[in-house]
């Protein structure tokens, strides 16, 4: 049980971050292009701040905004979760490019440098459509480096003011990271309901067809019924299939009935529609037409298949132990001609077999008018 168990967590995460790319981060992922442009207007305050030597770091600034926006787009159509790592990487290098300028600007004698640390963070809580994974990495990417790099630097120079810093650098992390949580949340609640409603379609699918073969198909003999029937009379135009009509009756079914009570009949219905079903083609529709009598639609013309039916009813042991025999009425069915014209000549074939004797077939030919 726990392989299967484990097994199905794991299709269930697979489709969660199916689920995240296509209906989350895919249709917003160009936000992260706003972002992209903030970070390169932010050059414009590098050439002010680091004086001479602000011209190469903009420069520096706006080609890793160039090479980020060109992956991005390259990126675009690829497998999920390819978008995401590359927002990641290159948020990550763009807190370390930060974090590194402002160690710089340090260096410069520039000890309130301010690149917009702080609105990385802010757009990974708060605009980004990062799973909670990749938010967390870029969150410690970010914070990490300053932590490490820029803050053993300035705590000397001034220790309450860097120490004031410090704890709003750590507290923004970790506010941005509970934003990452409720993001990713909401995220798997959303999956969580799709799935529901999704579930919910298969079964009034199900249901739908479900209903649908009750609606078409007869309850005692599984054959189709009339339902059926008219449905098929209503589309019927030039293209009907159907190329030959066969009736079915059962010859003194009353007498049965009468007999040997109907349960007895209904046994019997249900072994003819079983002969219907194993004597002729698959692809023939058998219909009940009412009571004893059974209508087929046949899209070839074979009436080889009727003499078949009745020689196959002859030797098969009914539930009541007696011998039956059905008669059955045949009409050629031509596109020039309606269905419902079709069925009423082989009903009046039918007919002829009874008149004739029963226990026979007669096919009726039909020209058309």
């Amino acid at each position: 049980m726990l392989p299967l168990s484990i097994s199905t967590n794991r299709i269930t995460q697979a489709r969660y971050q199916l689920f995240h790319h296509q209906q989350l981060y895919h249709p917003n992922g160009y936000i992260i292009l706003v972002a992209a442009a903030l970070f390169a207007l932010f050059g414009i305050y590098d050439l002010f701040a680091l004086a001479d030597y602000g011209l190469p770091v903009t420069l520096l600034r706006w080609g890793l905004c160039g090479v980020f926006c060109l992956t991005w787009f390259a990126t675009r159509e690829s497998k999920p979760p390819s978008q995401q790592i590359v927002e990641t990487v290159t948020l990550i290098s763009a807190g370390l490019f930060l974090t590194l300028v402002g160690r710089f600007a340090i260096h410069l004698g520039n000890d309130n440098y301010h690149g917009g640390t702080i609105l990385l963070l802010i757009y990974t809580s708060a605009f980004s459509r990062l799973s909670l994974r990749y938010s967390l990495l870029v969150i410690a990417g970010i914070v990490v480096p300053y932590v490490a790099i820029t803050a053993p630097i300035l705590l000397p120079v001034d220790f309450q003011a860097e120490l004031d810093r410090l704890v709003i650098y750590l507290s923004a992390g970790l506010l941005c990271a509970v934003g990452a949580l409720r993001k990713e949340l909401e995220a798997r609640t959303l999956f969580t309901q799709a799935r529901q409603i999704r579930s919910q379609g298969f079964r009034l699918k199900r249901h739908a067809q479900v209903m649908q073969r009750l609606s078409e198909h007869d309850g005692l003999t599984g054959l189709y019924n009339r339902t059926y029937l008219n449905q098929r009379l209503q589309r019927h135009r030039r293209h009907e299939p159907t190329q030959m009509v066969m009736m079915v009756d059962i010859d003194h079914f009353k007498a049965i009935n009468d007999q040997f009570g109907h349960q007895t009949g209904d046994l019997i219905l249900k072994e003819i529609a079983t002969l219907l079903r194993q004597q002729l083609p698959a692809h023939w529709d058998c219909i009940r037409y009412g009571g004893e009598e059974f209508l087929v639609l046949a899209p070839t013309r074979d009436l080889r298949q009727p003499q078949r039916l009745l020689q196959a009813c002859q030797s098969h042991q009914f539930a009541h132990g007696q011998p039956l025999t059905l008669s059955i009425g045949t009409a050629d069915h031509l596109t020039s001609m309606s269905l419902t014209d079709s069925i009423a000549s082989a009903d009046a074939a039918l007919y002829l077999a009874k008149q004739s004797g029963r226990n026979r077939h007669l096919h009726q030919p039909k020209t058309a008018t």
